[in-house]
């Protein structure tokens, strides 16, 4: 009769033979390598002094930047192509206390308008006409919004 032993060549074996088909199992997708953006947004050759820029990659998160004074702007992005938007919208002057209801009436028209976006609309969706190609380490991304 014949007497069958595993020993431990037989779990060595075992655990490469798991090892080379573990890594066939799935797709990690692919790789989603961020680097970082700066630079400056600009509206009909004045830099905006307010509002985010987003940085809308294909394979991963958005990159969000504030807009600071002088319109520069910071972020970090995914390597590859971007949809880049801007939203830059002008404040909301907040409640007021009119004392008459043609003041009320005009304090909301007035709110309405104020909070209008300065730059166009299709700049601040995903279907944005901006695009940057995103590369491997730092970036300068400008833009002149005409």
């Amino acid at each position: 009769m014949c007497e069958v032993r595993v020993g431990s060549g037989w779990y060595l074996l075992l655990g490469l033979m798991i090892a080379g088909i573990v890594p066939g199992c799935g797709d990690a997708g692919p790789v989603r390598e961020p680097a970082p953006v700066k630079g400056k947004v600009s509206y009909r050759g004045t830099p905006l002094t307010k509002g985010m820029v987003t940085f809308q990659s294909e394979s991963g998160a958005p990159g969000i930047g504030q807009i600071q004074a002088d319109g520069t702007y910071s972020l970090t992005a995914i390597v590859g192509p971007n949809s880049v938007m801007v939203v830059n919208r002008e404040p909301d002057p907040g409640p007021q206390a009119p004392d008459s209801e043609r003041r009320q009436i005009e304090a909301k028209k007035a709110a309405a308008e104020a909070s209008k976006s300065v730059v166009p609309p299709k700049y601040s969706t995903p279907a944005s006409p901006l695009k940057f190609d995103v590369k491997s380490g730092e970036n300068t991304a400008d833009f002149d919004i005409k």
